[in-house]
């Protein structure tokens, strides 16, 4: 049986409602990697605060890379 009309609307909120999520998490990942990446590059950063800052950048690699396989998924 075909969905309805009503049916298609709701899967079609569904789909714009996860894509703007998808969008939103991604680029929250984006600023975390993106920062992390730069304090590891900062001569300023102190060496005992640097694994820190690598866990981080893992941690949100790590997030991203669940994030896109997800999204895959749908």
């Amino acid at each position: 049986m075909a969905p309805d009309g009503d049916q298609l609307a709701s899967q079609q909120q569904l789909r714009q409602r996860r894509r703007y999520l998808h969008h939103r998490i991604n680029n929250q990942l984006a600023l975390t990697i993106g920062q992390a990446d730069l304090l590891l590059e900062s001569p300023e950063l102190s060496p005992a605060l640097a694994p820190q800052v690598q866990s981080i950048l893992a941690a949100a690699s790590g997030a991203a890379e669940a994030l896109a396989q997800l999204h895959a998924l749908a």
